[in-house]
């Protein structure tokens, strides 16, 4: 599985490649951002395209790390909880095999201190 899993993002980052290596005109070429308000318009240095999609990317990777985070959390929250509870129940089972212990004596003779006879045949 390990070698699929590597053999999948080579695959995924060679495509990449080909298509930033095929459109290097596109990608190397730069473009003015501009912002223009009915009061003041402000506009950018020539910013290359290459930037601005890997500045995209950065941008969508640390939203889905933020929004997971949370999930990570409750989830954390939801096992020490599970967890907690497990141990509550191998606590009870083991008072609860204890108590059995001492209510079932395992050899009546040390137990009481009686001898058990047979009884005569008839």
């Amino acid at each position: 599985m390990k070698r699929v899993k590597i053999a999948f993002w080579v695959l995924v980052f060679g495509f990449l490649a080909l298509i930033i290596y095929q459109n290097q005109d596109y990608f190397l070429g730069s473009v003015c951002l501009e912002i223009d308000l009915l009061f003041a318009a402000y506009q950018t240095a020539e910013i290359p395209n290459i930037l601005l999609f890997a500045a995209t990317f950065f941008i969508g990777l640390l939203l889905a790390y933020f929004f997971s985070l949370f999930e990570r959390f409750k989830s954390s929250r939801t096992i020490k909880n599970l967890n907690a509870e497990i141990a509550a129940h191998i606590q009870k089972i083991a008072d609860l095999q204890k108590e059995i212990e001492n209510m079932q004596p395992a050899n009546l003779d040390q137990q009481a201190g009686i001898e058990v006879q047979a009884e005569p045949d008839k």
